[in-house]
């Protein structure tokens, strides 16, 4: 053992080992598992079948216990006639007038019953009352008669008996005196067809299970055999014996007692029908268990090659670092050891080419801020004094028109700019708004309209800046080709406080927009690129619920709705 240990662990190349070592890790819990779950689907079927079986058991027993009840019932209401009971009692054995009350009473009630019920076959009456058969029904007791143990059942107890004689099943019930109700003066027989109050027993088929069911004797009343004969056979000596319920070696029993009539049904399947209920679930177990197997093999084989792989290369690494070239960078994403390594060997002519990389960067991007910087002073006092000599120039020589649209100019790049800073009121954005859509608005010879609905309460509190000039760009762009299309556009501008937010609309008539489009352009930078950068920028300064929300109104116009939460301090009015 200890030779097989050494040339495990020092002499077998690594992969071997991989392999080995993995397999073995693998395959015991796969194998433990596949065994594991067989077992328990088995018990889970087996518990299924078994409760299947009580079921289906409880439900016939409950169904022939209510059709024999409902028999029973029958057979209690006609030995309770009390015309007939009368007669019986006060005839004194005369035959006519015994026929007169049964023509008129008895027998059309008997009639009735015997159409109406689908289970009943016949009736008949046997009494000591009456030497001859009276009408259909009313027969005398002879020596045969009295001797049955049906009949010596019913006088004995005044309670419905049911019987078997081997074609018909029979409901006998003792017919009393109408003084005391305790001398037996008939018994009445009412047979009913064993095919039709059984077929309850057709509906129960499982597994091409067996049913028997015997009377209080043992006798059977009714068998579906399973087609195992010596299944069939032990059930049948079980049945007869009287034995309650017993474990068999070929098959599993459960047996009910029905209340009304005091018989016993025995309800039993054949275990190799359970095999077949258990054998695709081991099918299936063993082809996941192989398949399991399987791809863990091929993925161990797989791993082993790479771990094998890396270190070859780790070597090759580490000779062309010890000639001394280190010119190659060394580096990994791994995160393990061999990773590890592999980056350390590399990490100095790493470093040293960043660090050499780092300085170069940061001194063209110093250069490139400060030339930035001195744009963003120079420019904005550029723009401002020229367009303001224009303007007053211009009032000069009689240029409204020119004068108008500089000092509109003027006003939309001093908003706009707004000194370098990032935040501004909502009333100098909307004023920044306003001065576009005049500039638009002259240029294009009043090509469309503009509407504002602002409320005054919004107008002091904080925004960043430059939000909504994209949108309404766009909002004009759509109102212009409303125009050259179908009439003259129209753009309505809108400023609402609702709950902690406010609310801006900007809506043109330009027609309806492809709203997935729309949203794809402010996901994708470059596009669109002012309707991206304000998505951006909601999403940086902005907390949750703020957002830039395009549809279409019920009239079919477009709807921007830039929603923006209060987070920035309200701004105190500026006196004047």
């Amino acid at each position: 053992m200890k030779a097989l240990y050494k040339w495990f662990a020092y002499k077998l190349p690594i992969r071997s080992k991989l392999l080995i070592s993995f397999s073995i890790l693998v395959m015991v819990p796969i194998l433990v598992l596949g065994i594991y779950s067989y077992q328990q689907s088995k018990e889970n079927t087996e518990r299924q079948i078994r409760s299947t079986m009580e079921s289906n058991l409880t439900r016939l027993t409950s169904e022939l216990d209510t059709r024999f009840q409902r028999e029973g019932s029958t057979v209690r209401f006609l030995a309770y006639n009390l015309t007939f009971r009368n007669a019986l009692e006060n005839s004194g054995h005369n035959a006519s007038t015994m026929a007169q009350v049964m023509n008129t009473s008895v027998e059309p009630t008997f009639w009735y019953f015997i159409a109406g019920d689908a289970y009943v076959k016949g009736m008949e009456v046997y009494s000591t009352k009456v030497r001859d058969k009276i009408g259909n029904f009313l027969l005398p007791v002879d020596d045969t008669v009295s001797q049955q143990a049906w009949y010596q059942q019913a006088l004995d107890s005044y309670a419905t008996h049911w019987t078997y004689d081997g074609t018909e099943i029979c409901a006998n019930r003792a017919i009393l005196d109408t003084n005391s109700s305790s001398e037996v003066i008939a018994v009445l027989r009412m047979f009913c067809y064993p095919a039709s109050l059984l077929d309850a027993t057709d509906s129960m088929n499982y597994l091409d299970n067996g049913i028997r069911i015997v009377d209080e004797n043992g006798q059977t009343v009714y068998a579906r055999n399973s087609g195992v004969d010596a299944l069939d056979e032990a059930v049948r000596l079980l049945a007869e014996d009287g034995s309650e319920t017993a474990a068999l070696e070929q098959g599993m029993l459960y047996k009910s007692r029905m209340e009304v009539s005091d018989w016993s049904i025995y309800y039993y399947l054949d275990k190799a029908n359970i095999t077949k209920e258990l054998q695709p679930i081991l099918n299936t177990t063993i082809l996941v268990v192989l398949i399991c197997l399987f791809l863990s093999i091929a993925v161990i084989n797989l791993l082993a090659t790479a771990l094998t792989r890396r270190i070859l290369k780790l070597q090759e690494y580490a000779e062309y670092v010890a000639e001394g070239h280190l010119d190659k960078e060394l580096s990994t994403t791994d995160t393990d050891e061999i990773g590890v390594v592999t980056n350390s060997m590399g990490q100095m002519t790493h470093r040293l080419n960043d660090m050499i990389h780092q300085v170069y960067t940061m001194e063209i991007e110093k250069k490139a801020s400060e030339l930035r910087a001195l744009q963003a002073m120079i420019n904005p006092h550029f723009l401002y004094n020229s367009l303001s000599n224009i303007k007053w120039k211009a009032l000069r020589s009689g240029n409204d028109d020119i004068s108008e649209i500089t000092g509109l100019l003027a006003k939309f790049y001093r908003t706009c700019l707004n000194n370098g800073q990032p935040l501004t009121t909502v009333r100098s954005e909307l004023e920044n708004i306003k001065a576009y859509v005049r500039i638009q608005q002259l240029t294009h010879d009043n090509g469309f309209d503009a509407e504002y609905d602002i409320e005054e309460s919004q107008l002091d509190y904080r925004m960043l800046n430059f939000m909504l000039q994209p949108i309404v760009e766009n909002a004009v762009k759509h109102g212009l080709e409303y125009e050259e299309e179908d009439g003259k556009g129209h753009i309505r501008i809108e400023c609402r406080g609702e709950d902690e937010f406010i609310v801006f609309r900007v809506i043109n008539n330009g027609g309806a927009i492809d709203l997935q489009k729309v949203a794809e352009v402010m996901r994708t930078p470059g596009t669109g690129y002012g309707i991206y950068n304000i998505c951006e920028r909601i999403e940086l300064y902005y907390g949750s619920g703020s957002g830039l929300f395009p549809s279409i109104t019920e009239d079919g116009e477009t709807c921007f709705t830039l929603k923006l939460n209060r987070t920035l301090e309200k701004e105190t009015p500026t006196e004047a």
